[in-house]
């Protein structure tokens, strides 16, 4: 079962697959950074790679994530499936979602036969959203009531689309999501 983590935040932005390593990666860029700047909380789904990325977000504002197949040892991302909970909003967390169980598809979203089971197994209970990644390809979709959230990748782009990352606009029990396009460095 995921971790359970309760979260005070209206402005959640949602990164994944960005593979920054101390030995020659991809870096943020500054213009990236500033994107962020006002957010509430920083999302991460995996294949972050380097914790010195994840300080870096952290110094804009706290860091949470799931761990992908390409990150450093680092307790804010060590759980592989997450719930974030605002009381009146839960919100699933994975990295991939064809290996948690919940799809067998992810660029678009086709669900497994036994998804809404899966999601009471992996979240401990219903969620309002599901974030997930893996894909470097962005969506946003509604299923059954469950709001489809995939960041894409802010700094990969091997698989075609542009540099993304979402952001989600919590209002109580309302959810609001989009993908935003990464500006580009002068």
């Amino acid at each position: 079962m995921a971790e359970i983590t309760w979260i005070d935040a209206q402005v959640i932005a949602v990164l994944a697959d960005c593979r920054i390593h101390p030995d020659g990666g991809p870096e943020w860029s500054d213009a990236f950074l500033e994107t962020l700047r006002g957010v509430d909380l920083i999302v991460t789904l995996g294949n972050m790679s380097d914790a010195a990325s994840l300080d870096q977000l952290g110094a804009i504002a706290p860091v949470l994530g799931v761990l992908g197949t390409d990150d450093s040892d680092d307790k804010r991302v060590a759980a592989s499936a997450r719930t974030l909970d605002t009381g009146s909003t839960r919100i699933g967390c994975v990295f991939d979602a064809v290996a948690s169980g919940l799809a067998v598809e992810t660029s678009p979203f086709v669900p497994s036969e036994t998804w809404k089971e899966q999601i009471g197994v992996l979240f401990g209970g219903p969620i309002a959203v599901l974030i997930h990644a893996s894909t470097q390809r962005p969506y946003l979709g509604n299923l059954d009531g469950i709001l489809l959230v995939n960041p894409g990748s802010a700094l990969l782009t091997a698989q075609g689309p542009k540099p993304s990352f979402a952001v989600l606009n919590i209002d109580g029990s309302s959810v609001d999501a989009a993908i935003v396009p990464v500006p580009r460095t002068a």
